[in-house]
């Protein structure tokens, strides 16, 4: 089926472009649950926390960042992720029109797709090293070396793109420069978010 235009927007987004990344909030601006128009509920994967101080909720998609809640909230005695990462999670209502995993994936692997995918705009920046399906979700090991990234990050992440409840959401992975992740590790952290905000919205 085509894909409209805002949808491969939000397919390809890469969440992050004027985020400042996480910093040190209070426990009440760094809940693990965030809650979006109709009780759409973002759940983050075990030791992520919502950054609230650095989240679009006003505009379509709605972005939240998820980092470590020990990090935000300052606490060391609270549970951190086994996996350190930022993670993005960008939300948009689609209603029933939903675009098949194969199509969103010929997107973006192509020229197109990964101007998408670039936070320039210059499918130059962006290279889509490998792709893989899996429980109706598409997720991707891509680089983009376009300038903007969030500090201390690496220009690889890991995408996934899935249908929930009427509504895209892409989740990011970024993994930090001192502590760079494996694609299995990558991948395993893509699947556990995806599992989390699929159970906080099942009807």
């Amino acid at each position: 089926m085509p894909i409209s235009k805002p949808i491969l927007a939000l397919a390809a987004l890469v969440g992050v472009s004027g985020l400042a990344g996480c910093g040190v909030a209070s426990e009440g601006l760094s809940p693990r649950a965030v809650a979006l128009a109709d009780d759409f509920v973002l759940l983050g994967a075990p030791g992520y926390c919502a950054d609230m101080t650095s989240v679009d909720l006003a505009h379509d998609p709605q972005v939240v960042l998820f980092g470590s809640c020990q990090a935000l909230r300052g606490n060391r005695f609270v549970q951190g992720p086994d996996v350190p990462a930022l993670v993005t999670v960008a939300v948009t209502e689609i209603g029933p029109s939903v675009p098949s995993v194969s199509s969103l994936e010929a997107f973006l692997s192509s020229t197109e797709g990964r101007a998408f995918m670039s936070r320039s705009g210059r499918a130059e920046t962006v290279e889509v090293l490998r792709t893989r399906r899996r429980d109706g979700i598409l997720m991707l090991h891509a680089t983009d070396t376009s300038p903007g990234r969030p500090p201390g990050t690496l220009a690889e992440n890991w995408r996934a793109v899935m249908a929930v409840e009427g509504r895209l959401v892409s989740i990011s992975v970024l993994p930090f420069a001192d502590d760079p992740l494996s694609t299995d590790l990558a991948f395993a952290t893509l699947e556990a978010q995806c599992a989390r905000i699929r159970q906080a919205n099942l009807n």
